[in-house]
Parts: structure tokens; C-alpha cells; sequence
């Protein structure tokens, strides 16, 4: 049981995360709509690098839809250790208990509460994984009726073929009409890193695949994926524990003959424009030298794509989170201008494509920002008509 509680108690605590998109195409080939039903899931998982070895705690998994509950599936690696950890989570229908191991008795599965509440399965003590094994995650649908669906899962070592079971779960109905007896194609992979520190990662996903989709005899995979990137600095004040980056990068047939992607974490490189402009400088200060335009909505310009909105931090108040906002405005030489809405800080640069800055009056909990000298402000005598 300690295993089970400690998985779930590190999933509470994550502390980042890179999910790819992936995308399921239509009817024909390899793709099928979003949402059809399949009566089998699969995905192989290789620990393809951890350095140094057992350095750091890092979950790589897939979010997977039952007919009567959703959750994910995948593994987790443990610093300090080469024990297998595992966790393939149904979450309850909400405003209902309607999941619960199959077997009381079987110690691999447990119902759970923390992260909402549900059912999850791990493998049992025992087990340890081997670098550069490929490793197949399997639900299956073992049975169904009119009050709900009896699901299995089991993991096989794919270089000795030894099955290990993972747990099995039953999902009730809680609407007459509901189907519980099928696995719904979707989903997604993501990864999360549960320490920082010196340590590079790298893990790798085939499919997921689906089968048993009515009137589709083949294998159902995904037919495209986006990558993924996350950036920690590598200077100021937290940068012993967070010096690292995360990506995913994803291959298509016929490159690979099963659509795959990679999830890397530590020591890794990223493109130019995911790097922000404080990046030396990452403890950025609060700042008063803009104009503040409370209860102001701020339209027009470009918000630069991966780190252009900064969330302030929920500690401070709604002042010293727009004197932040506008700190990181500062910080960013091409920034002409911010929106704080709420506890969002969306920067924006002007360029030959974008539109120039218009003004909302009235607009609730959000506060315009404009740095001083960088962008005029609107004034009720040359620039009323942008102010409305």
C-alpha cells in the first residue's frame, strides 16, 4: 500500500510539466475520429536515459478515457532507486463513488482520495526497471453489463516477456443510458518532474494504440503530434534546484513505424524563442514605472508564443501583482505593453503585422500596462477614439 500512497503523494506535489498535443485524424488508415470505441488500449514505454542513474523522480504517462471514468497510465521513476513504479488512475464520475478495485483482495489497487478521487493501480514491490527495455502498457475490457464494466491492465517486460499484472478496475453506471463497456480513443502523453537538480532524462512513448474499433480492422494510432518545451533558468535564485529544460519531440511513419514521442528533461536544448528575456536575470522585480490603466482591457499586438504570459504570484496583492506585470514588461526590451487579468500577465510586442494598441474601459479585474516611453497612453484629447 506505501507504494500506491507514495505515487499519489508525489503526483500531488508536481512541480512542472510538458503534455503534447496529439491529434487523431478522421475515418481511414491509421486515424479515427476522437471518441470512438475500442475494447483495447496500449502504449510501449523505453527508459531510455537517466543521468546519473537513479538521480531524479520523473512520471511519464498517457491520459486514458473509460466509458465511465477517465485517468491516465504510466510510469514513474524514483531518485534513489530502480524499483518499478506504476500508476494507472481512474478518477470517479463527479458527485460519485462508481469505481473500486475488482478484487478487495488484491493489494495492487486501491481507491484513493487527494487528487480528486477514484481508483489506482501499481505494480507490487519486487520489480525494477531496466534501461533501454521497451515496457507494454495494456488495458483491456474484460467484461461489461447493464450496471458497468470490469476493466484489466498488465505491463510485459518486452525483452523476457514476463506479464506483470497492474491491477483491474470495474466501472459502475451512474446514468441508465451511460456505456461503461468500452475505452474511448484520445489522449495524450505528458511528462513531470517531481525534483530539480543536475540530472538529464530522457523516456520514450510508442502510440498509444487502440483496437477493437467497430468497423475499423486495423490498429487505430495517432496521426500527429506537437512538441512540447518548458524552460527553467539557469541563474537567480532558485537555480540550483531548477536548472533544467523539457521537450518533446514526436516521429511519424514511415520514419518510425509506430507514431512515438520522446520526452526529454534536464541538460537539453530548446529553440532561440522559448528562452525569455530575463533569463539572466530571472528574479525579476516589481516595477512602478508604467502607466496603470485599472478596469482597462488592452487589445492589439502579439503575444510572443512560449513565455509571453506570466502568471504573478497568488501571495501578493492586486497591486504589487500589477507592479509586477509591469516589472516583466520592463524586463522584456520589446515589450510595448501588458493586459493583467487576474493573476495573468499577457505581454505584447507591436509588429509590421499586428495591430496597434486599443483601449476597454470597464472591463472587470483586468488593469492595462504600459511602460513608460515605450508606447504612448491613451488621452482623452488626441487618442479618444481609442479609448472606449
Amino acid at each position: 500500500m506505501w507504494r500506491i500512497a507514495t505515487a499519489l503523494f508525489l503526483l500531488c506535489r508536481s512541480a512542472s510539466a510538458c503534455d503534447a498535443g496529439v491529434s487523431w485524424g478522421t475515418k481511414g488508415g491509421t486515424g479515427w475520429p476522437t471518441g470512438a470505441d475500442a475494447t483495447s488500449y496500449s502504449h510501449t514505454l523505453t527508459w531510455e536515459k537517466m543521468d546519473p542513474p537513479e538521480a531524479g523522480n520523473v512520471f511519464v504517462s498517457l491520459t486514458l478515457s473509460e466509458g465511465c471514468g477517465a485517468g491516465y497510465i504510466g510510469a514513474q521513476m524514483h531518485g534513489g532507486t530502480d524499483q518499478m513504479f506504476t500508476d494507472w488512475a481512474i478518477w470517479d464520475a463527479e458527485n460519485y463513488n462508481n469505481t473500486r478495485p475488482w478484487d478487495p483482495a488484491n493489494k495492487n489497487c486501491v481507491r484513493y482520495d487527494g487528487e480528486g478521487h477514484g481508483t489506482q493501480c501499481g505494480v507490487l514491490a519486487g520489480h525494477k526497471w531496466e534501461m533501454n527495455t521497451p515496457y507494454i502498457f495494456n488495458v483491456s475490457l474484460v467484461f461489461g453489463n447493464e450496471s458497468g464494466a470490469h476493466f484489466k491492465s498488465t505491463i510485459t517486460n518486452g525483452r523476457t516477456k514476463e506479464v506483470i499484472p497492474l491491477g483491474e478496475i470495474w466501472t459502475g453506471k451512474t446514468s441508465a443510458s451511460e456505456n461503461c463497456s468500452r475505452l474511448l480513443v484520445g489522449g495524450g502523453g505528458f511528462q513531470e518532474i517531481y525534483s530539480g537538480g543536475n540530472f538529464t532524462s530522457v523516456a520514450s512513448v510508442e502510440g498509444p494504440i487502440f483496437r477493437g474499433v467497430p468497423g475499423h480492422p486495423a490498429d487505430v494510432m495517432p496521426t500527429n503530434f506537437s512538441d512540447c518545451f518548458l524552460h527553467n533558468s539557469c541563474y537567480g535564485k532558485g537555480k540550483a534546484a531548477n536548472c533544467r529544460n523539457e521537450t518533446v519531440h514526436h516521429c511519424l511513419p514511415p520514419a518510425c513505424p509506430i507514431p512515438k514521442e520522446t520526452f526529454l528533461s534536464g541538460q537539453v536544448p530548446l529553440p532561440d524563442a522559448v528562452i525569455p528575456p530575463w533569463d539572466h536575470n530571472p528574479d525579476v522585480n516589481e516595477s512602478t514605472d508604467c502607466w496603470f490603466g485599472e478596469l482597462t482591457g488592452l487589445d492589439g499586438g502579439v503575444q510572443p508564443a512560449y513565455w509571453g504570459q506570466v502568471l504573478m504570484k497568488d501571495s501578493i496583492s492586486s497591486e504589487d501583482q500589477r507592479k509586477s506585470c509591469c516589472g516583466f514588461c520592463n524586463a522584456d526590451p520589446e515589450c510595448k505593453g501588458a493586459q493583467l487579468y487576474g493573476d495573468r500577465c499577457s505581454l505584447r510586442h507591436i509588429t509590421n503585422t499586428s495591430a496597434n494598441f486599443t483601449f476597454v474601459k470597464g472591463v472587470a479585474v483586468t488593469t492595462a500596462i504600459l511602460p513608460n516611453g515605450r508606447y504612448p497612453p491613451p488621452s482623452h484629447a488626441s487618442e479618444v477614439a481609442a479609448y472606449v
